[in-house]
């Protein structure tokens, strides 16, 4: 980064900070609508700052790497599936749900349901929104976000320490939503969700630049591989080339996204996250009128259909650009070569400034490569003075092949002849003894493990694609007692997967994957736009500003579900408008603090979207189904809320915990428990019945009059979305 990217970065950070505050410096907070006006800017939303809102809240740190990596990766253009699916669903929460919230004048969602049901439904929603906002998605963000900027400077030679990352970005969220409330936030995302969608046009551009003419990016011809990762020649003209190298991956119906699950599954989440989650429906809570809110809701649904052609797209491209870079960031400080090549070096003469530290647990199974570095190090040591030694670290633990390799040594040798390996090494006792179980461990479970290679480095590598269906095969031949006789990756695949069915979770499934996929924006900005002029500052400030913009409503909504919900409902019902403001601002600055010093601890998690959609999966199926429930059933007892949201976990739970391994989909396990939990209040409501059927009666002072405008213009973007289906799949 040059002067002048810096300078564009720390003026749009500045800008965003200070429309956010003087946008909602009018806030009379000590009004009798002070609350209102604070957590959900005084009910006057208009239909733009809600439709941007609601993308830059959205679109964050994990979304733009996450979905840029899994297009690099073996979903392709398929991830798109979460966005265009996304935009059908704003459509039905604009004319479905949202008359109903509005008209009922509820703060929150889970406010609903003691409109609905009774108190403890609310009371059990709100305590489980508020522990996966704090606990996993305001975590998450900070982490994901984090990370990606100190990895990102990292590649401009620039180093920041992730903790002090994680600090600053939760405490610049939290100054202006604490200070301006919700208004804040939507005036700021204004510029960041305008900025992200311009950001993510810049690197679009770029890489479709770069495609077309590798040579102008100094990147050689002959490295281009097609998206199934087999080197490939290029047309020419960026857009034929793109046509030419990127078929397979331009395509909605993959492994990664099955068409079944378009059916029921993915809908599910869709419908909890932009229809129930108050981090996403402040905003709509917060419109001016019934229209403008549907009108919001639109302009976010048409804002859906682009995003995946300036996240997606660009990741595509990153493959077929960077994939060695990928393999080689895969495999960064895992492999031996950069002490062969110093070696070398030392062997002709010259002496090299870089000592080598092994991996101790790997040093102790592979003593002879351990012997050889040390003599390496000590001939270094006795010829280069200590303060110019480089100690470069190396780990084979966390190659991606590791485990792979792991267990064929363990099929080739016994475990005597690795405890003697244990016994002779240079380690204390409670080292020896933590090995020995951890042997132990390996003796028992690599034995019945196979490996699925990833797709796109089979293509590349059939040789080792072979190698690896033939050990598997062994492996589960030895399970079931068979002999797979046949000698193809084909058959070998079709034996392997009838193999999974038959053994289920008997066998373990470890999928190795020696692309960083993840990788691909990082790449993009640092190898492809232009340093110096600008462009770089705003893109990375673009960046930033999804992160910032995402923890500031998660923020926001976080603590007016503990205040309305809890504080004003349990504890101080009658308190002035300013006390809960006040209370909302301290929740604020509890929040941010727990955040930031609890999300560093993420980083034993492989994956930061695993991490959050582990924990989503037991708490949204059900809030749709007692939200559906309730509002098809209006007459049925007032328990129903709680038996839903507590059954969907136990349902759930089941359901994964049975689901075969590397077979399925968890969205299939969403559809069953979705509709197991419906099952289980039908047959509630049948044996309970209200006295009275539940009428939701008006609450609001707001125009409740439909858009007409936004119903044709919604209509438009539902028919375009089922175009793109066509076209694309």
């Amino acid at each position: 980064m040059g002067i002048v990217d810096i300078i564009v970065f720390v003026l749009f950070v500045a800008a965003v900070l200070f429309v956010g505050l003087y946008k909602s410096k009018g806030e009379d907070t000590h009004s009798e609508h002070g609350a209102e006006d604070y957590f959900l800017a005084g009910r006057g939303l208009t239909w733009w700052l809600i439709g941007f809102s609601l993308i830059a809240a959205n679109i964050s740190a994990e979304q733009f790497v996450g979905m840029s990596g899994q297009g690099a990766g073996l979903e392709g253009l398929s991830v798109a599936s979460w966005e265009w699916i996304a935009a059908i669903t704003l459509f039905v929460v604009a004319f479905a749900l949202l008359p109903y919230f509005l008209k009922s004048g509820i703060t929150t969602i889970p406010e609903f349901l003691e409109v609905r049901y009774n108190h403890w439904a609310r009371l059990l929603m709100t305590l489980s929104m508020i522990l996966i906002l704090i606990g996993v998605s305001l975590i998450g963000v900070i982490y994901a976000g984090a990370t990606t900027l100190t990895e990102l400077v990292k590649d401009f030679g620039y180093s920041l320490s992730l903790t002090g990352c994680c600090w600053a970005l939760g405490v610049m969220a939290a100054i202006y939503v604490a200070v301006g409330g919700l208004k804040a936030c939507a005036w700021a995302d204004l510029l960041q969700g305008s900025a992200l969608i311009v950001g993510g046009g810049v690197i679009t551009y770029f890489a479709f630049s770069a495609l077309g003419d590798p040579a102008s990016a100094n990147i050689p011809a002959e490295t281009i591989v097609n998206a199934s990762g087999a080197n490939a020649g290029l047309a020419e003209g960026a857009s034929a080339a793109f046509s030419e190298v990127n078929e397979t991956a331009m395509h909605m119906d993959t492994p990664a996204m099955p068409w079944g699950i378009l059916l029921l599954g993915i809908w599910i989440p869709n419908f909890y996250y932009w229809g129930l989650n108050q981090y996403i429906t402040q905003r709509i809570l917060g419109s001016g009128s019934l229209a403008e809110g549907q009108k919001g809701l639109v302009l976010a649904a048409g804002l859906k259909l682009v995003i995946p052609f300036v996240i997606v797209i660009p990741g595509i491209i990153a493959f077929n650009l960077f994939s060695g870079e990928m393999k080689q960031a895969a495999s960064k400080g895992t492999t031996l070569e950069p002490f062969e090549a110093s070696k070398a070096e030392l062997a002709q003469g010259n002496t090299p400034n870089k000592v080598f530290k092994l991996n101790e647990e790997w040093a102790v199974y592979n003593p002879d490569v351990k012997a050889t570095v040390d003599t390496y190090n000590k001939a270094v040591k006795a010829a280069v003075p200590n303060e110019e030694l480089e100690t470069v670290e190396l780990n084979p633990q966390k190659n991606p092949f590791y485990l792979y390799n792991r267990a064929l040594e363990i099929a080739a040798t016994t475990k005597e002849a690795q405890l003697a390996l244990i016994e002779n090494a240079d380690l204390d006792a409670e080292k020896k003894e933590a090995m020995t179980a951890s042997l132990d461990g390996e003796f028992k479970s690599l034995g019945k493990t196979i490996f699925i290679l990833d797709s796109k480095y089979a293509t590349a590598n059939p040789e080792k694609a072979l190698e690896m269906k033939k050990y598997n095969a062994m492996v589960y031949d030895k399970m079931l007692g068979t002999s797979t006789e046949v000698q193809t990756v084909e058959a070998l695949t079709q034996a392997e997967n009838a193999a999974l069915k038959e053994l289920g979770k008997k066998i373990d499934v470890v999928t190795v994957s020696p692309y960083k996929y993840d990788k691909a924006l990082a790449m993009l900005i640092t190898r492809l736009v232009p340093k110096n002029k600008g462009i770089l500052g705003f893109v990375i400030a673009a960046l930033m500003g999804a992160i910032i913009s995402s923890l500031a409503a998660v923020l926001n909504a976080a603590s007016t579900l503990l205040t309305m919900d809890v504080y004003q409902r349990y504890i101080n019902p009658n308190a002035k408008q300013f006390q809960y403001v006040t209370m909302g601002r301290i929740f604020i600055g509890v929040f941010v603090i727990l955040g930031c010093a609890l999300s560093p601890s993420l980083n034993k998690f492989d994956s930061i979207f695993e991490f959050i959609q582990s924990f989503q999966g037991y708490v949204s199926t059900g809030i749709l189904a007692v939200f559906i429930y309730g509002l098809i059933n209006r007459s049925s007892g007032p328990w129903a809320g709680v038996i839903g949201l507590v059954a969907n976990p136990i349902v759930y739970g089941t359901l994964e915990w049975y689901r075969p391994p590397h077979q399925g989909h968890f969205l299939y396990s969403m559809s069953y428990s979705l509709l197991i939990v419906l099952g289980i209040l039908f047959v509630y409501g049948l044996i309970h019945k209200a006295k009275e059927k539940v009428v939701f009666a008006s609450n609001t002072r707001l125009d409740m009059t439909t858009s007409k405008p936004a119903l044709g213009w919604g209509l438009a973007v539902c028919a375009a979305t089922v175009a793109l289906y066509v076209i694309f799949w």
